[in-house]
């Protein structure tokens, strides 16, 4: 009687999950039911992509859009990525201060991109590297006016784009 009245409690706690002969939970039906659980949860997700632009037209919009305040900076570092060839294998997308550089087309917000900002009040770089949706980013530091393009540089060696 005790044995059918615990097989009947971990069969309400564990809704469908298979009991075996002989009373145990099988191994393959944990399994199942925690796979089924977060395969829910992977396949409701939906990437927000970003349409990118040629490096030509970003350059343009720091120079002409935002005036003095991005020529120094994000234009320069935009035409380093242009005169070192990198354009050909990153792809970019600019928002009104940012940068979205990634090796993807499409490029996903927040998976595999490098979010590079520059504070004009402070004269600092931030950079903000997303690999994986869902998570915090795992990589954000601030650099001085003078380091940015060298650190970016060395981000793109880190990181082996």
């Amino acid at each position: 009687m005790l044995l059918s009245s615990s097989l009947a409690t971990l069969r309400s706690s564990f809704g469908s999950l298979c009991i075996n002969l002989y009373g145990r939970l099988s191994i393959l039906s944990i399994f199942k039911y925690t796979f089924s659980k977060h395969m829910s949860i992977i396949n409701k997700y939906h990437p927000y992509n970003v349409k990118i632009n040629d490096w030509s037209n970003i350059e343009d919009q720091f120079n002409t859009w935002f005036g003095q305040h991005y020529q120094s900076n994000m234009a320069e570092l935009v035409r380093h990525i242009i005169n070192t060839k990198l354009s050909e294998r990153l792809f970019g997308a600019s928002s009104w201060d940012k940068l979205i550089i990634s090796i993807y087309n499409p490029i996903e917000w927040n998976r595999e991109s490098l979010h590079v900002n520059f504070d004009t009040e402070k004269d600092e770089w931030h950079f903000v590297y997303y690999a994986t949706p869902f998570l915090q980013p795992e990589f954000v530091r601030t650099y001085p006016f003078e380091k940015g393009i060298e650190k970016f540089d060395q981000f793109i060696k880190m990181i082996n784009w």
